[in-house]
C-alpha cells in the first residue's frame, strides 16, 4: 500500500477520445469516485490525454491503481499510479540561487554556481549564461 495525503490517482496514456464520463464509469468499479478530472488544452479543449481521479478513501484509490494499471480502454493501455500531491511538483526551482536560470544575490544571471564558465545549460535549467 502506498501513503497518500489524498486518495488520487493519476491515469495516463488515454486515448484522445476518452471522456469524463467514460472514465468514471471505469474507475467506479474500484470504489466511489469524489471526483473525476480529464485535463485538456486550454485553446482547443481536446484531451491531453491524461486525468486524475479522486476516491473515497485510500485503499479505494490503491485497488484501482493494482487492478487498472496497463488495462486497455479505447485502445489503448493506461498507465495509472497514485498521483503525486501539488506540493512535491511545486518544491522545486525559484528563489535566489536555488539552480540557475535566474540571477543571484551579485547580480549574475545563468549559472547555479561561483564559477565563471558558461556554456550551455543542462537539462535542468542549470548553467549556460555568461558569469563574468
Amino acid at each position: 500500500m502506498v501513503f497518500m495525503s489524498e486518495p488520487k490517482i493519476y491515469v495516463g496514456n488515454l486515448s484522445y477520445g476518452t471522456t469524463e464520463d467514460k472514465l468514471t464509469a471505469f474507475f467506479g468499479q474500484f470504489g466511489t469516485i469524489k471526483e473525476t478530472r480529464l485535463i485538456k488544452d486550454r485553446a482547443t479543449g481536446d484531451s491531453k490525454g491524461f486525468g486524475f481521479i479522486t476516491y473515497e478513501s485510500a485503499d479505494e484509490a490503491n485497488q484501482a491503481v493494482e487492478k487498472a494499471n496497463d488495462v486497455e480502454l479505447d485502445g489503448r493501455k493506461m498507465k495509472v499510479s497514485i498521483a503525486k500531491s501539488d506540493n512535491a511538483k511545486r518544491s522545486s526551482g525559484g528563489g535566489f540561487r536555488s539552480g540557475g536560470g535566474g540571477f543571484d544575490r551579485r547580480n549574475n544571471g545563468g549559472g547555479f554556481d561561483d564559477n565563471r564558465r558558461g556554456g550551455n545549460s543542462d537539462r535542468r535549467g542549470n548553467g549556460g549564461g555568461w558569469r563574468g
